[in-house]
């Protein structure tokens, strides 16, 4: 069964145009799950998750920005995941429940149930995924040992090396985001690529 999962850091969802994209790229494609990050939304107007979900059906979490930074929407597809419980922080949106004929409730604690962490982490594995700005050798070991320690593989990018940039003259460029997969998740579904 192939799984579609899409995340999009939309660095603003403040215009329209933003939302019309990402309802036409949902219609077209039909992912079973859809992550944005730094949305900047305080809240998700009414308007906007009217014209997503038209997209297809679909429940949504969204986690809100602090001023004009982070936030969080999450969107999954009904007839592929049923939510049992939905965990809102504002770093991260945890949804527990089941893909359809696939128990997911304990899924980090299971060995034999494949699974996927994907997302805008703010951290990265090492000074080569970091450009222009100085880095913090601490929170590099921090972030390495809890993917070892998860028993985690971090998915390479085929394509650039970087996913975030601050679009200056002079910019810097850093490889936050990323798909971090349980070993079976990858022998499952061995064709992934980011």
């Amino acid at each position: 069964m192939p799984i579609l999962l899409l995340t999009w850091n939309v660095r603003g969802f403040g215009r329209r145009e933003k939302w019309a994209s990402a309802a036409n790229f949902k219609r077209k494609n039909g992912p079973n799950v859809v992550c944005f990050q730094e949305t900047k939304l305080e809240e998700v107007p009414a308007s906007f998750q009217r014209k997503i979900r038209n997209a297809g059906n679909c429940k949504m979490a969204y986690a809100p920005a602090v001023g004009t930074a982070g936030g969080l929407i999450t969107l999954w597809d009904e007839d592929f995941f049923q939510a049992s419980n939905v965990l809102i922080s504002g770093r991260y949106i945890a949804i527990i429940g089941n893909i359809i004929r696939h128990k997911f409730s304990n899924f980090l604690k299971s060995d034999d149930i494949p699974w996927c962490i994907g997302g805008d982490f703010n951290f990265f594995l090492n000074p080569t995924e970091k450009v222009g700005m100085s880095f913090n050798g601490a929170q590099i070991n921090m972030f390495r040992t809890f993917i070892s320690d998860a028993g985690l593989v971090d998915l390479p990018m085929s394509d650039g090396s970087f996913t975030w940039s601050n679009n200056r003259d002079s910019p810097s460029l850093v490889h936050l985001d990323r798909f971090l997969l349980s070993s079976n998740f990858l022998l499952k579904f061995p064709s992934l690529f980011q």
